[in-house]
């Protein structure tokens, strides 16, 4: 079973936080280092993938992803891609170059993923994908 979390992008401090706590009923969340639960529309929820990249680096939605396909006959990198995590129709992938190329996550390994940002605090590396 694959644990979950939450991490959450506040933009009026221009920062990630780790989500402590969730009270759905009162549509808030407790943030890391916060004091006062905040209403849910302040922030952008992101949940974790439960995947780890190359590195060991936790995966969550949001995080823009380098993914690196081998020609297993030569040792040699053919292929990169770099896209967003997302999540719809029941599994998350990997959108890249809008929709026309989705990447499924369950087709791919850790030594395949590289976190390298996240669309919130590097939105510019979707940009030079393009």
């Amino acid at each position: 079973m694959r644990e979950i979390k939450f991490r959450a992008w506040n933009e009026g401090h221009k920062k990630m936080f780790e989500v402590l706590s969730l009270f759905p009923p009162l549509n808030r969340l407790q943030l890391q280092g916060q004091n006062n639960a905040i209403p849910l529309y302040c922030v952008k929820l992101m949940q974790y993938t439960g995947l780890h990249d190359k590195n060991g680096k936790e995966i969550y939605e949001g995080d823009i992803i380098k993914t690196t396909f081998f020609d297993f006959y030569n040792g040699k990198a053919f292929k990169a891609n770099i896209g967003h995590t997302c999540y719809g129709d029941g599994c998350y992938f990997i959108m890249t170059d809008g929709h026309s190329s989705n990447i499924l996550f369950r087709s791919l390994t850790a030594d395949n993923l590289e976190v390298i940002g996240n669309i919130w605090e590097n939105p510019e590396l979707l940009e030079v994908a393009k």
